[in-house]
């Protein structure tokens, strides 16, 4: 198993880690052979929004995810059941809840959003980006130029920081084999990707097992 790189910290704690090539190959061939529309439940500005859930939950990768999610919960952030997993030993902590993949092309993109109301934990993985290096920059306004990686962009607060210091939000630029792990509540978006480019990223909810959560309501 390879090691987490924590991002920038400036509120929400968002973890990266590398899958390795099969398990990254592994989730593309799931991606290209999955149909099943998500696109009445999402929120995103994508044609190509597909429900895997399915697919994934009977996949070897998906025990790896599993396993680096538990992992975050326990050595990264565990919030308010720190405590209880202290004083247990489970076999785990999270259920896969659902799953999809987006298939981002040209203007493409995600709104601001979070997954308060349907996860505790979310993972974003990236089985395939393809950017289109003849088209790198899309304009902001008539100063500003934005270089096109297809990231993804985290925020938290309010800018109140009049004299320039601090940070309340974090951009992300992902590669393919990234996985990311981050609290439901955390709200982030995605920037377009340009020209010919593809950018595949599978988003997963994953709830903390019923039995934990009573245990750390218990303790209040």
């Amino acid at each position: 198993m390879n090691k987490f790189e924590l991002l920038e910290q400036f509120g929400p704690r968002i973890a990266r880690v590398k899958l390795s090539k099969e398990e990254t190959k592994e989730l593309y061939q799931i991606c290209i052979n999955s149909h099943k529309d998500a696109r009445g439940t999402l929120v995103g500005y994508i044609k190509e929004e597909v429900h895997i859930y399915d697919q994934l939950k009977g996949s070897k990768v998906s025990n790896t995810i599993s396993h680096y999610v538990d992992e975050y919960i326990k050595t990264i952030d565990s919030g308010r059941y720190e405590k209880v997993l202290k004083e247990n030993n489970f076999d785990s902590i999270c259920n896969l809840a659902s799953a999809w993949y987006n298939k981002q092309i040209a203007m493409e993109y995600n709104p601001i959003h979070s997954h308060a109301t349907s996860a505790d934990i979310v993972t974003v993985l990236y089985p395939k980006i393809k950017l289109d290096t003849d088209v790198e920059h899309y304009k902001v306004n008539d100063t500003t130029n934005i270089k096109q990686k297809g990231q993804i962009n985290f925020l938290y607060g309010q800018d109140m920081n009049t004299n320039g210091f601090g940070s309340y939000s974090v951009d992300l630029e992902p590669e393919e084999g990234d996985l990311l792990i981050f609290p439901g509540s955390t709200l982030h978006y995605t920037a377009p990707v340009l020209g010919n480019s593809i950018r595949y990223s599978i988003s997963c909810n994953w709830i903390i097992h019923n039995h934990i959560k009573r245990m750390a309501s218990s303790k209040k």
